[in-house]
């Protein structure tokens, strides 16, 4: 939802920069996933969502998103035997999906794509806790 909603915000401005850095970390982790680099994907994962946050020049939607981070490092590291590689991957290809839009500037798009990545995201949770699939 926070992501979501900094895209939507008047003042959303993505630094070039700091978009290719997070572009080329992202195709590193598609190129180069395995279950040891499951830390890699969290922090790479962590950084994009709270660069959106930040692009969006609203530190509330910042700090929130950094709490979630630091929270869901706690119960991620649990899941750790679960890591299913392909899915790293599959969210670091919906994340550069987002990023082409912001370099587009079609930021609702981007939107879209962010809600269906989290919605992925929760169903998958939402399996897990059920018993019914792994990471």
């Amino acid at each position: 939802v926070l992501e979501c909603a900094a895209l939507a915000e008047p003042g959303f401005r993505m630094d070039p920069e700091r978009l290719a850095a997070c572009r080329q970390r992202q195709q590193s982790l598609i190129n180069h996933a395995t279950r040891r680099s499951w830390l890699d994907f969290f922090e790479a994962n962590a950084e994009f969502h709270e660069l959106l946050a930040g692009a969006s020049g609203n530190r509330f939607m910042l700090k929130a998103v950094q709490e979630q981070n630091r929270l869901r490092r706690i119960s991620d590291l649990s899941d750790y035997p679960l890591v299913n590689v392909e899915r790293l991957r599959e969210s670091c290809q919906e994340h550069l999906a987002m990023l082409d839009a912001i370099e587009r500037g079609r930021p609702k798009e981007a939107a879209l794509l962010m809600r269906a990545h989290l919605q992925g995201a929760s169903d998958i949770l939402e399996k897990r806790v059920a018993g019914k699939l792994g990471c």
